[in-house]
């Protein structure tokens, strides 16, 4: 049996961040906040501020329904996030380990819907 664990999210990083503006503005709860000068796992400070917004769906979901679920809520606050862009920097990341026979494969509205055209702005 295939071992496929995938996952995605999207990340604002910057100095200075209204993090509460930024979860107000998207309609949206982080999945982390962590601010400039606190402390991460290994007890090293953060050099930036950081929102982290990250898929529930479960490593063992689909790479492509991880996607879906971050245009559906990422969609209404494609203009907001163009507004910070030049204060922040800002990332969709995707995680893909798959052992199996097959390949990778997305779906039109995961790979070359509203996240990425919105990324090519962002």
């Amino acid at each position: 049996m295939a071992e496929i664990y995938s996952s995605a999210g999207i990340r604002i990083i910057g100095q200075k961040l209204e993090l509460e503006d930024i979860s107000r503005e998207l309609g949206l709860v982080p999945s982390h906040v962590h601010r400039a000068g606190e402390l991460d796992k290994f007890g090293e400070p953060y050099t930036q501020d950081m929102w982290l917004l990250e898929s529930p769906l479960g490593k063992r979901s689909e790479l492509d329904s991880h996607l879906k679920w971050l245009v559906q809520q990422l969609e209404p606050g494609f203009g907001y996030l163009k507004t910070i862009k030049s204060q922040s920097k800002i990332d969709v990341f995707c995680g893909y380990t798959g052992i199996d026979d097959g390949g990778l494969s997305l779906s039109p509205e995961a790979g070359d819907g509203p996240i990425g055209h919105a990324a090519d702005d962002l």
